[in-house]
């Protein structure tokens, strides 16, 4: 999984073509990304589509019943790109 302050977001596309030629070659299954916004998610799968490279599979939010956030945008865009949801921090550190 990609940490948001790695991401897909900057105008440097060498990691994306790195996770493409992994998946290409058999070495990772899928790509991930944790912490993204829905935004970021959404222009992630944007960019991916545009360019041909490989696309995420799963997101991982922090997601509990202190921090419902990802309810509002993130798992609607999830269900619509039918993407795997993979949270943590289900106790709130407890």
């Amino acid at each position: 999984l990609l940490p948001a302050a790695v991401g897909r977001l900057g105008g440097d596309e060498s990691g994306d073509l790195l996770l493409t030629d992994l998946v290409r070659a058999g070495k990772v299954r899928y790509v991930g990304c944790s912490n993204f916004l829905a935004y970021q998610v959404a222009l992630a799968l944007g960019k991916s589509e545009a360019l041909g490279f490989v696309r995420f599979a799963s997101v991982q939010p922090r997601y509990n019943l202190l921090f419902r956030q990802p309810e509002r945008e993130l798992f609607p865009l999830c269900e619509e790109e039918g993407l795997g949801v993979l949270t943590y921090n289900l106790l709130a550190g407890g």
